[in-house]
């Protein structure tokens, strides 16, 4: 029968170098599909909510006590509209689901920017994971690391018409699109380097990928913004945005960085086609941002690993590769592993998403806490990276600060910082009239209050809540 021979014939070709990129393929999979949700999860659907609800953009600061009614530079409004609907219509569920496809959606971009044998591109691809996978959340930058190996393949395959829909898109959904054009003048350079004479296009649809990026409710202020927002970013010394230390949290990195180094300063001479050469500048200008900053340490893996296996692997090995055959009994053999494998992930994701009670980062604030910290008659304090959880599911309580930070004046930020170091809680109490502190167990601040005669009036494991007395 025909369809048997087809059914042979592939199941030869399932080799077992297939076989284990397969498997590989089902692993990352179920990684994306377990990303967090993090506390900036939360003020993204509390902001897509309120424009679901007002028909507008929010780009006013409506959710604390301390900046309400400041200018917010909201970068990523489009991502929090399409976060809300999804959270709509299917719940957190479906919400991770679309996050995660695009995850496993960069992942495959990256997979074939690749060359070489799979067994080779496997190895690549499994160390270029370790640096990944931590960086993955339920947050608009899964948006930014599809969108960022779509627009590499747009520019080695020379699509330059559609790189300005791309960053049209992209600049609307999140405020990383500068990686995009990290990617354009990388491009740039190779071309410059290798004094062809095709720059025209380059440029034209450069500039107009340019002119697309404010298109956006920021208009003419979307770069400027960005800059001050990274700049509060800095000096608020936000984790994130923070230089990967020496220590053995970052040791993947600094090894996977001068091992591209040494590959780039002594193949760079044998790359003879063009997209080989911008695919290696580009990955050493993200390099230098990743450097700079822990955040971009996905961004740089994921252009990273392609052109390793450049570097290491030219075209005429890919070439001279041998298909792995095998009889019919070893291929069903595979055939039947992996479809063991696929149900074994399905299991686990759907213990995850349907299990009951639902994943701890999905149920983050109790309904007691919630009611707990609704009684809260007065302005209430809390921590930067507590404020999401509480816009969210107390939204009648206007928080103190949010991880958000653009809205919030730097003073502001540095203060906390400055009580939460020293113990001094006054000056802070005071300004702002504050008769309630929504804070984590072990927070410093639940000793330091309480030695002054405030009041724990509720607590879980998660949260405590401490009233003044009087207020």
């Amino acid at each position: 029968m025909a369809w048997k021979n087809h059914l042979t014939t592939w199941g030869r070709h399932f080799g077992p170098g297939r076989f284990i990129a397969a498997e590989f393929a089902v692993l990352v999979g179920t990684i994306c599909c377990l990303a967090k949700v993090q506390n900036d999860t939360w003020w993204h659907l509390a902001a897509g909510r309120s424009m679901a609800e007002t028909g507008q953009v929010m780009l006013t600061e409506e959710f604390s006590h301390t900046a309400y009614g400041a200018h917010w530079a909201n970068y990523e409004w489009l991502s929090e509209v399409v976060f809300y609907q999804l959270y709509q219509a299917g719940g957190m569920p479906l919400l991770v689901a679309v996050c995660a496809l695009s995850l496993m959606g960069a992942c495959l971009l990256m997979w074939t920017l690749m060359q070489g044998r799979i067994e080779d591109r496997l190895v690549v691809a499994a160390l270029a994971l370790a640096l990944i996978a931590p960086g993955w959340a339920v947050r608009p930058q899964a948006f930014s690391l599809l969108l960022l190996p779509l627009v590499v393949h747009l520019v080695l395959r020379e699509r330059f018409p559609l790189l300005p829909s791309v960053f049209l898109l992209w600049a609307n959904l999140h405020g990383a699109v500068a990686l995009g054009l990290v990617v354009l003048a990388g491009d740039l350079l190779a071309e410059l380097a290798s004094g062809r004479r095709r720059r025209g296009r380059r440029v034209l649809y450069g500039l107009l990928s340019v002119g697309a990026t404010l298109l956006t409710p920021l208009g003419l202020s979307y770069w400027p913004e960005v800059l001050r927002s990274l700049q509060r970013s800095q000096l608020n010394r936000v984790a994130e945005w923070q230089p990967p230390d020496l220590s053995v949290q970052y040791a993947v990195f600094w090894i996977a960085a001068i091992v591209f180094v040494s590959l780039a300063a002594t193949g760079w001479r044998r790359l003879e086609r063009p997209g080989d050469r911008t695919l290696v500048v580009v990955a050493s200008l993200l390099l230098v941002f990743a450097v700079r900053s822990t955040r971009n340490i996905v961004p740089f893996a994921l252009v990273a690993a392609p052109a390793v296996s450049r570097l290491i692997w030219p075209r005429e090995v890919e070439r001279r590769a041998v298909s792995l055959q095998a009889g019919w009994a070893g291929a069903s053999a595979r055939v039947l592993a992996f479809a063991l494998s696929l149900v074994l992930a399905a299991v686990v994701i759907h213990h995850r998403w349907a299990g009951s009670p639902p994943p701890a980062d999905w149920t983050p604030v109790s309904r007691e806490a919630a009611v707990a910290i609704g009684r809260c008659d007065s302005p209430i304090y809390n921590h930067y990276n507590d404020g999401g959880y509480l816009i969210w599911f107390v939204p009648e309580r206007k928080v103190f600060l949010d991880s958000r930070q653009d809205p919030y004046p730097v003073e502001l930020v540095q203060a906390q910082l400055r009580a939460e170091r020293t113990g001094e809680y006054r000056t802070l109490v005071d300004r702002y009239a504050i008769g309630c502190a929504v804070l984590r167990p072990d927070a410093a601040a639940v000793t330091a209050l309480a030695s002054t005669g405030w009041r724990v009036t509720y607590r879980d494991a998660l949260w405590v809540v401490v009233e003044k007395p009087g207020s």
